[in-house]
């Protein structure tokens, strides 16, 4: 008689594991501040205009148009600016801040320009941490007046 519920007791906790994890993987960023002409869709599908605090998943293809700047706020702390004129992807973003096993950032900027402030993977899990850019690319320095105690980096193509 014990074992019924037993089962029933599992099932409603691998529920939660599945529920918990599923949210995990869905997550990535949120919109923080936009100007300009800024907007987002599935990777090769339209894109729309997006909104401040929106989410955006993995996935996610964001293009800036010009005179536009968008800051992204992704779920482990980690910070982007794109610039006008950028066509950024959002192509594989996972963070579990108790499971660092399954940290991943992979991100490719296709056009444009970006500033990213690293986050909570890059410091713990940095092999797990992929930006990639078109065939031509150089990096460029921060600019004196850039304040942030975490490491910079900037792109362009």
């Amino acid at each position: 008689m014990h074992e019924p519920l037993g089962y029933l007791a599992k099932s409603v906790v691998a529920l939660a594991m599945a529920m918990l994890f599923a949210g995990a993987a869905l997550a990535a960023a949120v919109v923080q501040s936009m100007k300009g002409d800024v907007r987002a869709g599935p990777i090769g599908k339209p894109a729309a205009t997006v909104a401040v605090d929106q989410r955006l998943t993995s996935g996610t293809a964001v293009v800036t148009g010009p005179d536009a700047q968008v800051i992204l706020r992704f779920d482990d702390g980690q910070q982007v600016v794109l610039n006008h004129n950028t066509h950024f992807r959002i192509a594989d973003f996972r963070y579990l801040e108790g499971d660092p096993r399954l940290d991943r950032s992979v991100f490719a900027l296709l056009k444009g320009a970006l500033r990213i402030v690293s986050g909570a993977i890059a410091t713990r899990s940095r092999a797990q941490s992929r930006r990639g850019t078109g065939r031509r690319s150089r990096c460029a320095l921060p600019s004196q007046r850039s304040a942030s105690a975490a490491p910079t980096s900037w792109w362009r193509s």
